[in-house]
């Protein structure tokens, strides 16, 4: 919904909820598994009319959508049956490098949450709806399962121009960077940043470091400032090695930023 409306302010002030059930335990972070992509879970957070938006937009990317039988007789939408990959694309992007970027930044997203992140296979290798396995199985779900072929996957990932390329070696330094920094342990300091509609930010904090996490949900360039929020001028992006002032942080169509000062 966020991505679809270029709008993070209903996700915004959902996570901003969030806090550890306990010192003891902790939350399991992840976008897609072996399933459909749940629907249910959005009650009382999206309106009917939003929800429906989603199912149509499912649709639209070469999915389905399985529904329920309420108590009344009628039917609502339960799960979306779609990979994540192509439930993160538009019309004109499917399949594109722009596309990939906009599903990165998804999964960015889910990285910086409070929690231990868990990534699904598919997920990590950019795969598309396998339509044909709905057709041979008469399952929905299928269309998230499909079988690997070691070899067809290999050529893929070797082609850096390849949809799976893309996406494979765009999460790869996310999980790798993202291992090292202590401000994204579970039990860190979380705080939701409001910073532009555009752009979900948030800062994860603890003894050691401190990161200043931002998202682009846009295609469009834009220009934020955490000037209110950080005391530092000077401003290291992890990911890109690109430094900034703090009142002038530069973002790229879905671009994500971990910031943390630049002389810590």
């Amino acid at each position: 919904h966020t991505f679809i409306t270029t709008n993070t302010g209903i996700f915004s002030q959902w996570a901003d909820q969030l806090g550890s059930p306990s010192k003891e335990t902790t939350f399991l972070n992840f976008t897609a598994s072996h399933d459909g992509i749940g629907v249910r879970p959005l009650e009382g957070i999206l309106s009917d009319e939003q929800i429906h938006e989603l199912t149509t937009h499912a649709r639209r990317c070469g999915g389905d959508v399985s529904n329920k039988r309420n108590t009344d007789g009628s039917n609502s939408a339960y799960e979306l049956n779609l990979t994540y990959v192509d439930a993160m694309s538009t019309d004109s992007q499917r399949g594109t490098q722009l596309h990939a970027k906009r599903f990165l930044a998804s999964q960015a997203i889910s990285l910086t949450l409070p929690g231990v992140p868990a990534v699904y296979l598919h997920s990590l290798l950019g795969s598309r709806n396998w339509k044909e396995g709905v057709v041979q199985t008469g399952r929905r779900r299928t269309i998230n399962r499909q079988p690997l072929n070691a070899g067809l996957l290999m050529e893929e990932l070797g082609d850096p121009n390849s949809f799976r390329s893309r996406v494979f070696n765009g999460y790869r330094p996310l999980l790798s960077i993202r291992r090292g920094q202590p401000a994204f342990h579970p039990n860190a300091q979380f705080k939701v940043l409001f910073l532009d509609p555009r752009v979900f930010a948030v800062c994860r904090s603890c003894t050691a470091q401190t990161i200043y996490a931002l998202t682009s949900v846009s295609e469009e360039p834009l220009s934020v400032s955490l000037k209110s929020h950080c005391t530092e001028d000077g401003l290291k992006d992890l990911l890109t090695g690109h430094h900034f002032f703090s009142n002038a942080i530069e973002l790229a169509p879905y671009q994500t930023s971990w910031l943390t000062p630049a002389d810590g």
